[in-house]
């Protein structure tokens, strides 16, 4: 498990409660990692999950980069339909997608994933295509012209 967040020293404490600890590991101890560290874990991940939600006051995540990054490293992804993750994860083409709080699909498809790895490989090289595409910086460029034109 990789980042810092408020829930670092509950969570690290529900490990352990439920033995886990020996294989269980939270990258960091709850700091934020070099983003030379982050990129060396890509490296030798199989499956990227993120188990995003949106919050009752309604914040919620918009394209998170880590999708992004996990896309560009060609890494599968189960995700939940959190935000805007829909918008670059696409269920069943650049990954899988659960319903936000439901733990039992989200190792469902987990499993599926590791049971399944030349379907992952797929979802990968498709996600991989989808992060190039929404993020082309010439389509990018010409899209923020157009705009900026329309405030003319």
């Amino acid at each position: 498990i990789g980042g810092p967040g408020p829930l670092y020293k509950e969570l690290k404490e529900l490990i352990f409660e439920k033995g886990g600890d020996d294989t269980v590991k939270i990258i960091g101890k709850g700091k934020p990692l070099k983003f030379s560290k982050v990129l060396g874990y890509y490296r030798i991940t199989d499956i990227y999950a993120f188990p995003s939600i949106d919050l009752s006051s309604g914040d919620a995540d918009g394209i998170a980069n880590v999708l992004a990054e996990a896309s560009a490293f060609k890494i599968p992804v189960v995700a939940t339909d959190a935000g805007s993750t829909l918008e670059l994860i696409k269920n069943n083409e650049t990954g899988l997608i659960v319903d936000q709080k439901n733990s039992n699909a989200l190792a469902d498809a987990l499993e599926f994933l590791i049971k399944n790895p030349n379907t992952g490989k797929t979802f990968g090289e498709n996600a991989y295509k989808r992060v190039q595409q929404v993020f082309d910086l010439n389509t990018n460029v010409v899209e923020i012209e157009r705009l900026l034109n329309l405030w003319e």
